[in-house]
């Protein structure tokens, strides 16, 4: 639970302990490459695409 929250901070980090985090974000990561295929273009921010701002918060993403 704890990766899926580090997940939504919509920041760059790095886990390095514990070794059991370690493996959850990998397995995360994984998944998530495994959901965008290789030609999907990089350039594009989550929040600047369309249908992912919050009602009422222009730019904010709601995940």
């Amino acid at each position: 639970m704890l990766a899926g929250y580090l997940g939504m901070l919509d920041a760059d980090f790095e886990v390095t302990e514990p070794p059991e985090l370690v493996a959850v974000i990998r397995v995360l990561a994984d998944r998530y490459r495994r959901a965008v295929p290789e030609e999907a273009p990089r350039d594009a921010s989550p929040r600047s695409a369309p249908g992912t701002e919050l009602p009422g918060e222009p730019g904010r993403s709601p995940h």
